[in-house]
């Protein structure tokens, strides 16, 4: 895993996605749950915070996902 790709999962993903990846709960789930949505806004906040704060099956998730993810607008490689 590299840094690109955690900078891209951290920009990409949405809080749909955030909440099936990390805390397996469903787009519905995500609209009428203000604790999922306060988790997605400490993600973008606070990533280090957010990241600390997830317990060792969500951080697994979490690992899961980067290493999945296909970035949107790709990852640069540097010369």
């Amino acid at each position: 895993m590299t840094i690109e790709q955690i900078i891209r999962w951290f920009v990409d993903t949405d809080g749909y996605e955030f909440a099936e990846q990390i805390y397996g709960h469903t787009k519905s789930d995500y609209d009428s749950n203000g604790y999922l949505a306060g988790k997605f806004h400490m993600m973008q906040t606070k990533p280090i915070t957010w990241m600390a704060s997830l317990d060792p099956q969500n951080r697994k998730r979490l690992e899961q996902a980067i290493l999945k993810h296909t970035p949107t607008e790709g990852i640069r490689e540097h010369e």
